[in-house]
C-alpha cells in the first residue's frame, strides 16, 4: 500500500510497480497520510513493514516542536499497523531533526501504543550525499530502522 499526496510520485510508483512484476501487488492510495493511515487501522489492516518517508515537516529550528510532533504521529499511525516483529523505517530528511530527535519520537510513539521497538540501525545519506566540513545542514537525511515488537 502506498500513500501520497503527490499523484505523479505515484504515477512513477505504479510505473515502477509494472517493470518489476508486482503492480498486481500493489495498492495506490493518494491523500493525506494522516487520514490514510487512519482508515487502513480502522480496515483492520496490518503490515509486515512500514516506510515513513515524509516531506520535510519543518523549515526551521523554530518550527522544531511541530515537525516532532509530526514524526511522532506518523510513527504512532504506523505502528498500529504494524504486525509483531514488523519493521518500521522512519526517514526525516531535515537538519533540525537528528538522530536523537527521531528515536525520541520513536519512543514516545511506541509507549503510547503499549509496544516495545528495537533500533535495528541508524542510517544516513550514501556516499552521493556527501556532508560538508564546515557546512552541517548538509547532513539532513536522518533513518531510524527499528523492529516492533
Amino acid at each position: 500500500t502506498l500513500i501520497d499526496s503527490s499523484e505523479k510520485s505515484l504515477d512513477l510508483a505504479r510505473k515502477n510497480g509494472e517493470e518489476n512484476g508486482v503492480a498486481d501487488l500493489m495498492e495506490v492510495r493518494k491523500g493525506d497520510v494522516f487520514p490514510l493511515l487512519r482508515a487502513l487501522k480502522i480496515e483492520g489492516r496490518k503490515f509486515g513493514g512500514v516506510v515513513l518517508d515524509p516531506p520535510k515537516f519543518g523549515y526551521s529550528d523554530a518550527s522544531l516542536p511541530k515537525a516532532l510532533k509530526a514524526h511522532r504521529e506518523t510513527a504512532r499511525a504506523a505502528i498500529d499497523l504494524l504486525k509483531e516483529d514488523g519493521l518500521l523505517l522512519s526517514c526525516s530528511c531535515n537538519q533540525s531533526v537528528g538522530f536523537d530527535d527521531l528515536k525520541e519520537t520513536l519512543k514516545e510513539a511506541v509507549l503510547e501504543a503499549r509496544r516495545e521497538a528495537q533500533i535495528l540501525a541508524e542510517l544516513s545519506a550514501g556516499p552521493d550525499h556527501p556532508e560538508g566540513v564546515f557546512c552541517p545542514e548538509t547532513r539532513y537525511l536522518s533513518v531510524i530502522l527499528a523492529r516492533v515488537i
